[in-house]
């Protein structure tokens, strides 16, 4: 984080095809972050640039092979992910 900026500012927000379908800020969550990077730590090492996915928020649906899924935290981080249908 930023110099004096508070975790809970953080605001997270997920697009399939580029429509807008979760957005929060991490304040809302139902573990807080810290919470959160202290249970993981006790399990294993955290590194920098590692990622911790987490539960979701309203406006889950299901996904189709060939979505894509971008995600991020603003100011922070951008990903894609596309989706594919796993062999038979």
């Amino acid at each position: 984080l930023k110099e004096g900026e508070d975790w809970r500012s953080l605001h997270m927000w997920l697009r399939v095809n580029g429509e807008l379908r979760q957005a929060c800020d991490a304040g809302t969550m139902i573990n807080s972050v810290p919470s959160l990077i202290c249970y993981i730590s006790s399990i294993m090492t955290l590194e920098p640039g590692d990622l911790v996915v987490t539960g979701t928020p309203a406006g889950v649906s299901r996904l189709h092979a060939g979505d894509r899924i971008t995600a991020g935290i603003d100011g922070y981080c951008e990903m894609q992910v596309d989706v594919v249908q796993e062999p038979h």
